[in-house]
């Protein structure tokens, strides 16, 4: 396109760009619009250029970025060295200057959930429509940028997208209709606050904006960023940014200068390509979606690079181009892919004219009087990113409709993968607790063999809210003949994240009832979590489950019992219980030694240790094994890995030594002689069974 046809089509633009913002005046000079209150985001969960389900069962989103003209944030000016050759660099920050790009925004992500379930029992299903997501997302049009003002802190520019063509496929489906609302909210004009080097300070859309586009184009201004060195007349410099991921290193490279000609192929400018490479994202605290539950550890590995053309001239960028990619790994298995294609070509710059600019700087306090403020990235709350990952799992799923999956899983009679179906069990639990009435029904008379039975009750106790105990504790109390059903429902009920008073109620009455003494066994051992549990929240709850079962200890009774109350007592992890466990370790009854030995395993106390390397000369075969398991939870110090290795090479007990050598084993980086213990017994252990165990440990470490 010549210069002349340029500013021709700029001008079209401008005068055609007022129509969109009319009702945006109109309520803004009438005041008619509430503020909407600012509130942390979270992606959605099945696009590519949000990624949000990733970040749901552990967080993270997009690949690799790219940068849009004046998006920057705050360099680290620095860490490059001086280059007499390169010009200064700064953005030239005129309120009513307007610039025109041809936009390419192109994203395409894999993500599959499945290889979280690998190591689960049932096994993850081959196929799965909500573990696995393919999303393809393009956007083409002409993305206007104006200055409406600026000052020497910070400016605002209002951005446009003009003739806009945008394809959204998920899972192989068009989504035209979410296609078209995103061209339409980014016609609507969208506030960018930054300081002067171009950092995004905050982001301001119309308040009608769905939260698909908002997503979208948090996105592109995120795959957009590109930062300027702070004081100019350096060749490389590195920064710390941010994108709807999260916070990120980059570093930035001059690569030279060249002097290409417009498109009218008169007046060359003299531009500087420049080259920005996304290093790594921070890594930040996780935290767990759900009470009780250990966090997934998720990293998200950005590779590719940007290279754009800085014209000093005019202080824009003139072009901007290239391809990144992510991968996404959740407990050190890789779960996601995406690659996020960008292009910026300026087609045409002009100054807007003061009537112009004074209606656009009506429209620009509009939205930010009227929308939320936002971040390129905002961190959501752990129940934030928990209600998205039912939400995905659930899907379009009733009540209604999973009970009509488990009734077909049933008939079947076969025994298919069922980590779907318990899966939105699980969300329907989570998101509607309504339900877990009709479910408690149908747990009390589910064979305890059978499917229902199974996916009912992970579903019921994974979430543990107070409708769900409520479900179990109904089961529970419906079957109690059933041995077992109630000896899985139990420990279920149990292990929920905040115990109700009724839960302990049914615990505390199975634990002392006259009810089967294996009901009773794992009651006690369930009362004892149940305390650990509560240790937290309810801490005069714990501290009573722990004291009674004490007072329990101090009453003659069969042996047996008294075993499974040492056993409570290990999974109290109270520190009150310490002493009356050290006093069991002296019982002259080497089970209740034993047990004692096994329920010191978990107590935070110094001298733990020193009764755990006790006991692995005790007389009896059965402490010195419950000594030497205690060990393996234990940190290994100098003193127990000598008593592990004297134990090791004198023990009479191949399930003893099999023991310890293991726990040998995994010291090996913080005490060289464990390979040399292990290549001992591999060669001359008289146990086969050692043998083989060393030798495979020796194999495995190759």
């Amino acid at each position: 396109m010549i210069a002349s046809e340029s500013a021709a089509r700029l001008g079209n633009v401008s005068r055609k760009s007022m129509a969109p913002f009319r009702d945006c005046l109109d309520a803004s000079r009438s005041r008619a619009i509430r503020r909407i209150p600012h509130t942390a985001r979270f992606r959605h969960p099945l696009l590519a250029f949000s990624l949000v389900a990733i970040a749901a069962i552990a967080g993270a989103r997009q690949g690799p970025s790219q940068s849009t003209p004046g998006t920057a944030a705050a360099a680290s000016p620095a860490a490059g060295s001086q280059h007499s050759g390169v010009p200064g660099l700064a953005y030239k920050l005129v309120a009513g200057k307007t610039a025109v790009y041809q936009l390419h925004y192109e994203s395409n992500a894999h993500a599959d959930f499945r290889v979280l379930f690998q190591n689960q029992k049932p096994q993850a299903p081959a196929q799965s429509s909500s573990l696995v997501y393919t999303v393809s997302a393009e956007l083409n049009g002409q993305w206007v940028e104006t200055i409406v003002d600026a000052d020497t802190s910070r400016f605002r520019t209002l951005y446009v997208l003009r003739n806009g063509k945008a394809r959204l496929m998920v899972n192989d489906r068009d989504q035209a209709a979410q296609a078209e609302t995103i061209v339409a909210n980014l016609a609507r004009g969208i506030v960018v606050e930054r300081s002067p080097d171009g950092k995004a300070l905050a982001v301001y859309m119309n308040p009608a904006t769905d939260k698909v586009s908002s997503d979208f184009a948090l996105s592109l201004f995120g795959e957009t960023e590109f930062l300027l060195p702070a004081g100019g007349g350096t060749s490389t410099w590195q920064s710390h940014e941010e994108d709807p991921t999260g916070a990120y290193s980059a570093r930035y490279q001059i690569l030279g200068s060249a002097s290409p000609a417009d498109r009218s192929g008169q007046n060359p400018a003299r531009t500087v390509a420049i080259r920005k490479t996304r290093l790594q994202y921070l890594l930040e605290p996780s935290e767990s979606s759900l009470p009780g539950q250990t966090p997934m550890r998720k990293q998200a590995i950005p590779s590719g690079s940007l290279e754009a053309h800085f014209d000093p001239e005019s202080g824009d960028l003139t072009s901007l181009s290239g391809t990144g990619t992510q991968d996404t790994i959740i407990e050190e298995k890789k779960v996601a892919h995406s690659v996020t294609t960008v292009g910026l070509s300026r087609i045409a710059e002009k100054a807007a004219a003061q009537e112009e600019l004074t209606e656009l700087r009506h429209v620009a306090g509009f939205l930010e009087d009227a929308g939320s403020r936002l971040s390129l990235y905002t961190k959501p709350s752990p129940q934030e990113m928990q209600q998205s990952i039912q939400r995905t799992q659930l899907g379009e799923e009733t009540l209604e409709s999973l009970l009509q999956q488990l009734d077909a899983v049933e008939a079947s009679k076969t025994s298919s993968d069922q980590t779907e179906l318990y899966l939105k069990f699980k969300a329907l639990v989570y998101l509607h607790p309504e339900s877990c009435g009709r479910l408690g029904g149908l747990l009390a008379n589910a064979s305890a063999q059978g499917p229902t039975f199974a996916i009912l009750t992970r579903a019921l106790g994974s979430i543990g809210n107070a409708q769900a105990q409520a479900a179990l504790v109904a089961a529970i109390n419906a079957r109690p003949g059933d041995l077992v059903a109630v000896s899985n429902l139990i420990p279920t009920l149990a292990e929920t994240p905040d115990p109700s008073v009724a839960a302990e109620a049914v615990i505390r009455q199975l634990s002392t009832g006259p009810a089967d003494d294996s009901i009773s066994a794992t009651a006690l051992l369930a009362l004892g979590s149940m305390a650990h549990g509560l240790a937290k929240k309810s801490p005069a709850r714990s501290s009573k489950i722990v004291h009674d079962l004490l007072r329990q200890t101090t009453v003659n009774q069969p042996e047996g019992h008294t075993h499974d109350l040492i056993e409570a007592l290990g999974n109290t992890q109270s520190a009150v219980a310490i002493a009356a466990l050290t006093a069991f370790t002296k019982n002259p009854a080497p089970q209740l030694r034993a047990a004692a030995l096994d329920a010191l395993r978990f107590m935070r106390s110094p001298g733990v240790d020193g009764l755990l390397l006790k006991g692995l000369g005790d007389a009896d075969g059965t402490p010195r094994l419950e000594a030497a398991y205690a060990l393996s939870y234990r940190k290994m110090t100098a003193e127990s890995f000598a008593a592990q290795k004297k134990a090791l090479l004198a023990d009479d007990n191949e399930k003893t030594r099999a023991v310890l050598l293991s726990n040998i084993w995994k010291s090996q980086q913080q005490f060289p002689e464990a390979r040399v213990l292990v290549k001992s017994s591999a060669d001359h252990d008289p146990s086969e069974y050692v043998s083989k165990l060393a030798k495979g440990m020796l194999l495995e470490g190759q």
